[in-house]
């Protein structure tokens, strides 16, 4: 079996699962997380757009997914809820 030494997450959703996917490969395989870059991007590219909010109020947030049904916008809150609350 071949080894690798380093992975990189390259989905949005991949840092909700990330102590998984570490405790798969091994302590021995580096993991990086794209996600601080992407928001970067995100938050250039709404400025550019003059989209940025600088609101110190909360906002909404809104789920949408491909298939269009329950279920799945279950387990995206279940996932937002979960990532959340780990970090507090």
């Amino acid at each position: 079996m071949h080894r690798t030494g380093k992975n990189e997450l390259g989905c949005t959703h991949f840092p909700l699962v990330r102590e998984t996917i570490q405790k798969v490969l091994g302590n021995d395989v580096a993991v990086f997380d794209g996600g601080a870059g992407t928001a970067r991007e995100t938050k250039r590219r709404l400025i550019a757009a003059g989209l940025k909010n600088d609101s110190a109020g909360r906002g909404t947030i809104q789920m949408e997914n491909s298939l269009g049904t329950g279920e799945a916008e279950e387990l995206q809150w279940k996932l937002l809820k979960a990532k959340n609350l780990k970090e507090k």
